[in-house]
């Protein structure tokens, strides 16, 4: 879940599965104007999304409803809400 730093940045990085999250550590490894691909979310209501990096920012673009069978490592962190 942490991705391969050392080779960074990438032009393209491909998730084969859903995450609940995309850690910000694999956004940070895309080149200006790469993509990360993938599907977020578990279930039903996961989406395929398209991530972009672009001039130091990063925008999503949802596609389409997708159900995948979710990657072990990439749970989101479980925080206390009151």
């Amino acid at each position: 879940e942490q991705g391969y730093a050392a080779g960074a940045p990438y032009d393209l990085i491909f998730i084969n599965g859903a995450v609940e999250e995309v850690p910000a550590a694999l956004l940070g490894q895309l080149r200006d104007g790469g993509r990360l691909v993938t599907v977020e979310g578990y279930g039903n209501a996961a989406r395929a999304k398209v991530f972009v990096a672009e001039r130091g920012a990063i925008s999503e673009n949802v596609f389409f409803n997708a159900s995948v069978k979710p990657l072990p490592g990439f749970a989101k962190a479980r925080e206390f809400v009151f």
